[in-house]
């Protein structure tokens, strides 16, 4: 690596960037599955009024659950959460790359709570042996493992984004970026690479 401090950041991201995609097709098969029960409910029902008797547990206590917090990583990675930007777009890159830092810390202390949440609920579910009543006894505490599993990932994520922009911001504070020839902060321009995740080449 020419830049030294960028190596450990490129592998993590190399590696964070393999998880989000084993963590992205185990998020297709869970679609495709509910697809799959759905269509053998709905025919069974109506052809021969025999619906599957585990349709409603498996879907919204298993495979929804799996489908939407291990999406969550590979979603922010890509940029695809809802963000209001119309200010931030429009700071100096100093102030820019300073208010992702201070957002991040904010978001890693929530994360870390509810992913510390979720293992608690695990190993709680787990050790009482937690079921859900009905035909088939659907242990709990597999539904309450996606929450740390999803949330450690993105947890992992936001570490490297918020690790990269404090990086970008030492960088820019040494050269004296942010600033025109007045020495007044320049108007950032409407569309900026500092506001999609960075990923270093």
């Amino acid at each position: 690596c020419q830049n030294v401090e960028a190596c450990p950041m490129r592998w993590f991201d190399r590696l964070l960037s393999l998880i989000e995609r084993l963590a992205m097709v185990a998020v297709g098969i869970a679609f495709a599955l509910i697809m799959l029960v759905m269509t053998v409910d709905a025919f069974g029902r109506y052809a021969f009024n025999a619906p599957l008797p585990f349709t409603h547990e498996l879907v919204t206590g298993y495979l929804m659950v799996a489908a939407s917090l291990l999406a969550l990583s590979a979603t922010l990675a890509h940029g695809e959460h809802v963000s209001i930007d119309v200010f931030v777009r429009r700071m100096p890159r100093r102030v820019r790359l300073a208010a992702q830092v201070a957002t991040g810390v904010l978001g890693l202390l929530f994360i870390a709570a509810v992913g510390y949440q979720g293992l608690s609920l695990t190993l709680e579910s787990l050790s009482s042996g937690e079921v859900k009543p009905g035909v088939i006894l659907w242990p709990v505490w597999i539904t309450y493992a996606f929450i740390p599993l999803g949330f450690g990932i993105l947890m992992l994520r936001l570490t490297h984004m918020t690790v990269d922009a404090a990086l970008r911001l030492a960088g820019a504070a040494s050269a004296g970026e942010g600033e025109d020839d007045d020495g007044e902060h320049a108007t950032a321009p409407l569309v900026d690479a500092d506001m999609s995740p960075h990923r270093p080449g």
